[in-house]
């Protein structure tokens, strides 16, 4: 009855991804309708509790296989149960574990890969123009980096709470300027500081959503400038977004539309190097003359970021950036961990619709 049980879920997993990498209609239906229904209230729930829950089922999950591991090896060793039997038994366990989850991960968070791209939900046009690519970057970057210094001037790093409200508040804004449903402005509970956080900067990463808790998970040791954004990031995938250039684009537009000046600053800041990184295929030395006009505050942040980032690219980061290409990959995402940097597509887009810069209220 069980392996009946397993059999069934692994089908009806795979049958769900079927359907959605053909009916993107119906995975937006899903995404606005069904979706919210299942991750709000576990939302709700994980948000009572200050610390991660996710984090620490994952824990217990680890503990629970070692002990079992251990236990499993013990009775081998005094000759109570064979290798072989051992062997099948833990393949076969994790099998239909793997099965179980895996449908649990489609229904509540996979399906919103399958989902129409932001340009099409938004009904903007496409990125065709005549205009000189490096000259449209150039301008756009200029407004940032002179932006991004007025910001830096006002700002102080405020608390976690504070970063939390500010980005509820953005999201909140960002729903209404882009016709967006009361349910993409609705908090979702606040982002949680990982207690493996050293382990997360080993592996360089920043920030996890868990969608089994619908928590947003954030790396406490990422430089502050970049913290706000991060958490913005990540609540942007507990809002349905998946693809990581999306996630990307609507956590900056959430800090850039916050109430507080540190969190825009880091938005502006965020959509700034990535432009600037766009643009550096054309004219590189567009770039270094608008690096130079950052102010001393701004290029400090900047050097502290690359630093802090630098610490981290040995084998371990490896490590972690070929996972996470490979889920990636395997839920459909094209160019796997490289989707991250497409958000400069949408940035662009939205300086033309939004009278030719990326400034929230110009």
């Amino acid at each position: 009855m069980r392996r009946a049980v397993v059999v069934a879920a692994c089908g009806l997993g795979l049958g769900l991804l079927w359907i959605a990498s053909r009916k993107p209609d119906l995975v937006e239906a899903y995404a606005n309708g069904v979706w919210p229904l299942l991750s709000r209230p576990l939302a709700a729930i994980s948000g009572l509790f200050p610390f991660g829950v996710g984090e620490l089922l994952l824990w217990l999950v680890v503990l629970a296989l070692l002990a079992r591991t251990a236990w499993t090896l013990t009775l081998v060793w005094r000759g109570r149960r064979s290798l072989r039997n051992a062997i099948a038994c833990g393949l076969l366990g994790a099998a239909e574990g793997a099965c179980v989850i895996g449908l649990l991960f489609v229904v509540l968070w996979g399906m919103n890969y399958s989902r129409p791209d932001a340009i099409e939900r938004l009904h903007w046009p496409s990125l065709s123009t005549t205009e000189s690519p490096a000259d449209e970057l150039a301008r756009i970057s200029e407004a940032l980096v002179v932006h991004a210094n007025l910001e830096r001037e006002a700002a102080a790093p405020p608390t976690p709470n504070e970063i939390d409200r500010a980005i509820d508040t953005g999201y909140e804004r960002v729903a209404e300027s882009l016709s967006l449903s009361d349910r993409f402005a609705a908090s979702r509970g606040p982002a949680k500081f990982a207690v493996g956080s050293g382990l997360m900067s080993a592996f360089a990463i920043s920030g996890i959503y868990f969608p089994f808790t619908a928590e947003a998970n954030v790396n406490s040791q990422v430089p502050e400038s970049e913290r706000p954004f991060v958490v913005a990031h990540e609540k942007a995938h507990q809002r349905g977004i998946a693809a990581e250039d999306e996630a990307n684009f609507f956590g900056f537009l959430a800090c850039a539309s916050s109430p507080d000046a540190w969190v825009r600053y880091s938005g502006y800041l965020f959509a700034q190097r990535q432009l600037l990184h766009e643009l550096e295929h054309f004219q590189p030395e567009r770039v270094r003359d608008l690096v130079a006009r950052r102010s001393s505050a701004v290029q400090r942040d900047v050097d502290d970021s690359n630093a802090f980032w630098a610490k981290h690219r040995g084998f371990f980061a490896r490590v972690g950036r070929t996972v996470n290409d490979a889920y990636l990959e395997l839920n459909g995402v094209v160019g796997g961990i490289d989707s991250y940097d497409r958000s400069a597509r949408l940035l662009t887009l939205f300086a033309r619709v939004n009278h030719g810069t990326c400034i929230v209220g110009n």
